[in-house]
C-alpha cells in the first residue's frame, strides 16, 4: 500500500488475529516490516473509535495490537537531513496549532537497518517545535517529558523502510 495514512503495530503472536480484526474495519495490507500493518483511512477519528470499541468488545485485543498510528502527514527521506528538513516544513505549518501545547517528538523505528541517531533527533524536532511557535505571538509550545500526560502528542515520526518513510500526526 503506497497511500498509507495509518501504521499498526502488533505484538509478537499476535499478526494474524490482527490483521483480522483490522480487515473488519478498513482495507489493511501487511507491510514488509515485521509485525507492521498498514491502513489508507477516510477518517482516523472514526478508525480509533472503532479500535477502542472493539478493544472493549473483546480485551485480548489490548495483547494483539500494541499502537495504531494514523498519519496526517506522510514523506519518504533517505538521510537524517532529509528528515529533518522534511518535518521542519511541517512543524512550521503546524505552528499555529502548536503555539502554547505541551508536546513532544518520538521516532518510532521500524525496518531495515539505519543510521538514524533517535534521541538526537527528537531533541533537535523538539527544539524546532518551540522555536517555530516562540514567534508567533502567544505562548510557545513547551517540551513535556515522555513520562508525564500529554496535552497534545506531536509529531509522532515512523521510519519505514528504504528509502524511509516517515508520518505524522
Amino acid at each position: 500500500m503506497e497511500d498509507w495514512n495509518v501504521i499498526i503495530t502488533v505484538f509478537q503472536g499476535g499478526y494474524r488475529r490482527a490483521l483480522r480484526v483490522m480487515r473488519q474495519l478498513d482495507p489493511v495490507e501487511r507491510s514488509p516490516y515485521h509485525n507492521v500493518l498498514v491502513m489508507k483511512v477516510d477518517d482516523s477519528a472514526a478508525l480509533l473509535s472503532a479500535v477502542e470499541i472493539r478493544t472493549r468488545e473483546s480485551p485480548a485485543l489490548y495483547d494483539t495490537i500494541s499502537r495504531v498510528a494514523p498519519a496526517q502527514r506522510t514523506f519518504d527521506f533517505r538521510t537524517c537531513d532529509e528528515l529533518l528538513t522534511r518535518a521542519k516544513s511541517v512543524i512550521s505549518e503546524w505552528s499555529p496549532r502548536l503555539a502554547g501545547c505541551r508536546c513532544y517528538a518520538r521516532l518510532h523505528l521500524r525496518g531495515m537497518r539505519h543510521d538514524l541517531p533517535t534521541q538526537e533527533m527528537e531533541r533537535r524536532l523538539d527544539f524546532e517545535i518551540v522555536e517555530k511557535t516562540g514567534g508567533i505571538g502567544g505562548r510557545p509550545a513547551s517540551h513535556l517529558p515522555p513520562q508525564m500526560p500529554l496535552s497534545r502528542w506531536i509529531p509522532s515520526i515512523i521510519a519505514q523502510g528504504s528509502p524511509f518513510g516517515c508520518a505524522m500526526n
